[in-house]
């Protein structure tokens, strides 16, 4: 029987250590605090640097460890370089992608592009997805926790369980 091989099996020393969320301020610069207890957890990865994107499916950003990232630069490598889907979808994917890395005060810089594309206010939400963390305008988030009504929420799981139960068996 052949195995399956997916691209996060890839990903286990890549990332992120905790999955907690975290709210911080954003200043008249775009420049955000990283909470202490992110860069304690997550030391190894914050020497390495982050990749900073606009999420293709939610009016958010996604960080990504440096190291996640370029294994996802490997996924896209090898699909078709010619073929207008993969090239429609590697457009969209790698559009305002911009690297990160922590000041000397433990702050990040998110560009003005990134935060008017995803109406970034005074105050973000940092969301943990386990390989990367969403980056949020506060108020934003709420409303699309809100929209997210709890029969959509138990279609899904019972979508992912079926998925997991059918594609992950040995």
């Amino acid at each position: 029987m052949e195995k399956k091989l997916y691209f996060y099996q890839n990903f286990e020393e890549k990332m992120f250590c905790n999955t907690e969320s975290y709210i911080c301020a954003v200043d008249e610069k775009g420049r955000v605090l990283i909470p202490a207890k992110f860069r304690k957890d997550n030391e190894d990865l914050i020497e390495k640097g982050f990749y900073l994107k606009q999420s293709t499916d939610f009016p958010c950003l996604e960080l990504f460890p440096s190291e996640t990232w370029f294994e996802y630069m490997k996924i896209l490598n090898g699909m078709g370089a010619f073929n207008k889907t993969v090239i429609a979808y590697k457009t969209k994917f790698l559009a305002n992608v911009k690297q990160v890395t922590l000041d000397k005060t433990n702050r990040i810089l998110i560009s003005k592009d990134l935060l008017n594309v995803c109406s970034i206010g005074k105050e973000i939400k940092m969301v943990p997805l386990t390989d990367r963390y969403q980056i949020w305008d506060s108020e934003m988030y709420q409303q699309h926790l809100a929209s997210l009504a709890e029969d959509d929420f138990t279609e899904i799981t019972e979508k992912l369980d079926e998925m997991f139960r059918n594609n992950l068996k040995p």
